[in-house]
């Protein structure tokens, strides 16, 4: 495991998005779509990440979260990382609002926090 322990606790909160568009049907301006996105207060998404003796996901979503934990884990270089994950409040799943992303991308937040990791997603997108 790499990455020296910056943090004891790191708290992430991701709000809620829609993305609003319409279909360009001929063509006319270079592309099939365009889209423009908002962000809400809420619903939202908080996760609490805490170093621990032992790796323990619990909230909303437990499953989900345990997923993107090992994901962004594997990704980060932090494989076995003992981390106490708490999702304190969820993004409801299935209407649009960036649920999952939210979910992921604050439980890879916040684990980067944790242990110092920076990440270049230049070369990595």
């Amino acid at each position: 495991m790499v990455g020296e322990i910056l943090v004891r606790k790191a708290t992430v909160i991701a709000p809620g998005h829609l993305h609003v568009g319409n279909i360009d049907l001929t063509g006319d301006l270079g592309r099939l779509y365009g889209t423009l996105g908002f962000t809400l207060e809420y619903p939202r998404t908080k996760v609490t990440l805490e170093i621990s003796d032992k790796l323990e996901i619990t909230g909303n979503d437990r499953d989900n979260a345990e997923k993107y934990f090992t994901k962004a884990s594997e990704f980060l270089g932090l494989s076995g990382a003992k981390v106490r994950v708490v999702v304190e409040e969820s993004i409801p799943k299935h209407i649009g609002m960036g649920s999952q992303t939210a979910l992921a991308l604050s439980i890879g937040l916040g684990l980067a926090k944790l242990y110092d990791v920076k990440v270049d997603l230049k070369n990595w997108l």
